[in-house]
């Protein structure tokens, strides 16, 4: 499962305390943790609190993280974790708000885990594409592994009336949309249809796919309530390696307070 935990500037003892609890109920194998402060103490309580509730393998990537952005991804599992360190993703902006890892399961071997967090447009202009240029270019060159990838991808901006996914690099063209164009954001110019391929190529490309869209047709749920509206964000994509027996959010985890994201799950069967 994905989770954007919201807490970049920490988290209290009652919510930790709450949000523990919530993932003991979930009962998950592997959990992926976005927005988690480098700052604080916040991952050694957060470490010691998972490995309490039957996650004892844990792992972080923002040990020693920019000022600009410090927080980062992390995973936890019941299994043995070894997380990658290395320039996996060049071209990255913010590195640390990616993660690789190996998770070893019992009788069935690996399975490579990939976390993210992409920055948002509004604020990080085309660094957010970057970033999922990024991305897009491992899934591209890396081996066929079995391979699952969750986070929060402040994309799409919708579904269009074909199905397709439109995220914000495109403008609206009477009742459609359109990725033509050039697009200008903190002083940058670029073609839009840059920004619109680099997002399909994750969330839409040939390597993997969406486990709700998987199991539950072709839809988007909204996880993340801004001030006008409602955005499906978080999202857990797998390789075809994976049968996708059953597909979730945890919506109640938002509407409490834990979190301004939903919770985002896949139950998962690997096959060899």
């Amino acid at each position: 499962m994905s989770w954007n935990v919201n807490a970049k500037s920490g988290m209290s003892t009652r919510r930790t305390a709450q949000f523990l609890q919530a993932l003991a109920r979930m009962r998950a194998d592997v959990v992926l943790l976005q927005e988690v402060a480098a700052r604080g103490g916040l991952w050694a309580r957060l470490e010691h609190g998972l490995q309490s509730i039957g996650l004892p393998f844990a792992a972080f990537t923002a040990r020693r993280p920019p000022a600009e952005k410090c927080y980062g991804t992390a995973i936890a599992s019941r299994f043995p974790v070894a997380l990658d360190r290395g320039s996996w993703a060049p071209g990255a902006p913010w590195p640390h708000l990616l993660l690789r890892a190996t998770v070893r399961l019992p009788r069935l071997g690996s399975v490579e885990v990939l976390g993210a967090h992409m920055p948002n447009g509004s604020g990080n202009g085309w660094r957010k594409v970057e970033t999922f240029e990024a991305l897009a270019r491992y899934l591209e060159s890396a081996s066929r592994v079995p391979r699952v990838l969750g986070g929060d991808f402040n994309e799409p901006r919708s579904l269009g009336d074909d199905g397709r996914l439109v995220s914000f690099g495109q403008r609206q063209v009477g009742a459609g949309w359109s990725r033509e164009g050039m697009w200008t954001r903190l002083g940058e110019t670029f073609h839009r249809a840059r920004w619109d391929q680099a997002v399909v190529s994750v969330l839409d490309g040939p390597h993997l796919r969406h486990a709700w869209m998987d199991r539950h047709g072709r839809e988007l749920v909204a996880t993340h309530h801004t001030r006008t509206s409602e955005r499906s964000f978080d999202h857990l994509l797998v390789s075809p390696h994976f049968e996708v027996l059953d597909a979730g959010y945890e919506h109640a985890w938002r509407r409490q307070g834990l979190s301004d994201h939903s919770g985002v799950w896949a139950d998962l069967r690997l096959s060899r």
